[in-house]
């Protein structure tokens, strides 16, 4: 097989050889000939072999997918596919006559670390500059941007990431990157969800609002809660809905369900005192709990005072009915056009994630 080289490839450590054929011996003698190849041409670059290969041919119904660090490793893996070993790293199969439906879900607030993503920063061009638009558009909202915080050079800005002024935009950031990455390979979603935040991120690929109108949204959305007085808390309670509802009740001024993950796993938000009360019942009762390591209380009545003003900021985007099917957390059914509203972004802050029931949805759908 003749070889294209690739221009400005960022060096990654590991590839992967894609090779397809009509048939079984097609693509039998397809590995010879690139295993013979790569044997007498040993001073070829792996990144360019794997490159014409994923491009430059067509893709039958016999396919073959190998993982190497090295032409050397990628010839043992290829012998040992014709002896039928069994190797980590090699895939063989023929496609389903139906492609699978793939749904790309988006993470919320406590899944942040410092550095996090920085191999794809440092190695995958479409990833780093995703990021990087991504940092220009926040720079007139943010007073540091988000990838001095993210691959922080000094500690002063390591602590940044844990505010949750900057935690929004940076995991909206960090998540939209990775779309873009993922779409770049080919690989597109028919339904998107996320988890608080992380549906901003569904939206924004979904159509519903621009890329610079969401990370807009977001931005503000943090800025205004981290100026909210702290004092709250959130903590994961492995009981089932029905159970922390009962011993939430004599505090629902104070506390409310935040999130219903699963059937036996519901986080509950609001005031320190009265999280204390509810967790110390739950103890006796012989009921785990966990608190989360979160700057606010989200999605409880600590979130009143900025509705108002997050709304006047909501009323500014514009919005579009989505354009693939999106799951609401609000509802945990697959969203309407209820969604290109201000009102919608606001009841969004204060209701409940409704992840168990949008899971369930999201099998439904197959």
């Amino acid at each position: 097989p003749s070889i294209a080289t690739t221009q400005n490839v960022t060096e990654r450590p590991v590839h992967l050889l894609t090779l397809s054929g009509k048939t079984e011996k097609a693509l039998e003698d397809l590995v010879n000939s690139y295993q013979s190849y790569l044997e007498t041409n040993p001073e070829l670059v792996l990144a360019d072999v794997c490159y014409t290969a994923s491009t430059g041919r067509a893709h039958l119904n016999h396919r073959l997918g190998v993982i190497a660090y090295s032409p050397t490793e990628l010839i043992e893996k290829l012998l040992g596919w014709k002896t039928q070993e069994e190797l980590l790293g090699v895939f063989s199969a023929q496609p389903n006559s139906e492609s699978p439906k793939i749904a790309f879900l988006f993470t919320g607030q406590g899944s942040q670390y410092v550095n996090m993503g920085k191999q794809l920063y440092e190695q995958a061009p479409t990833f780093r500059q995703a990021l990087e638009q991504c940092d220009q558009i926040l720079k007139p909202y943010l007073e540091t941007s988000i990838l001095e915080i993210t691959y922080p050079k000094d500690a002063q800005n390591s602590s940044l990431l844990e505010q949750t002024a900057y935690t929004q935009p940076a995991i909206f950031a960090l998540e939209y990157a990775l779309f873009k990455l993922w779409e770049s390979w080919g690989i597109k979603p028919n339904v998107v969800m996320g988890h608080s935040v992380g549906e901003y991120v569904a939206a924004c690929i979904a159509g519903v609002f621009s890329l610079e109108d969401g990370l807009k949204l977001i931005a503000m959305r943090g800025k205004l809660m981290q100026q909210l007085p702290s004092g709250g808390e959130m903590v994961s309670v492995m009981a089932s809905e029905s159970e922390v509802t009962e011993a939430i009740k004599e505090y629902s001024s104070q506390v409310t369900i935040a999130a219903i993950n699963g059937p036996e796993s519901i986080v509950i938000s609001g005031e320190s005192a009265a999280i204390t009360n509810i967790c110390n019942f739950f103890e006796l009762e012989g009921v785990k709990t966990k608190q989360l390591q979160v700057s606010h209380a989200f999605h409880s009545p600590l979130m009143e005072p900025m509705l108002k003003e997050f709304e006047a900021v909501a009323k500014q985007v514009a919005y579009n009915q989505p354009k693939i099917p999106l799951i609401s957390n609000v509802t945990g059914t697959e969203v309407g056009a209820e969604i290109t509203t201000a009102e919608y972004w606001v009841r969004h802050v204060r209701q409940p994630v409704k992840f168990a029931q949008s899971m369930k949805t999201l099998e439904s759908e197959g």
